[in-house]
């Protein structure tokens, strides 16, 4: 979530998505570190770079090349 600006999973986004917060983070973060090399794992950059999927891999992208030492 601190990508998108919010730094909590509330309750809200557990009762519509039906994960707790930490049932998702390792999902999560193999995606990350996926999306750091898209050029390795083009299926998932391209998959997810549909707008059906609101362009994620290509915002994800954009921030890692900006925060990637933050993480």
């Amino acid at each position: 979530m601190t990508m998108l600006g919010k730094t909590t999973w509330t309750l809200t986004h557990q009762h519509y998505s039906g994960f707790e917060e930490e049932m998702l983070l390792p999902c999560a973060r193999e995606l990350l570190k996926r999306l750091e090399t898209p050029n390795q794992h083009m299926g998932i950059y391209t998959k997810y770079a549909d707008s059906s999927y609101m362009n994620a891999s290509k915002f994800v992208a954009e921030y890692l090349s900006i925060h990637k030492d933050d993480l």
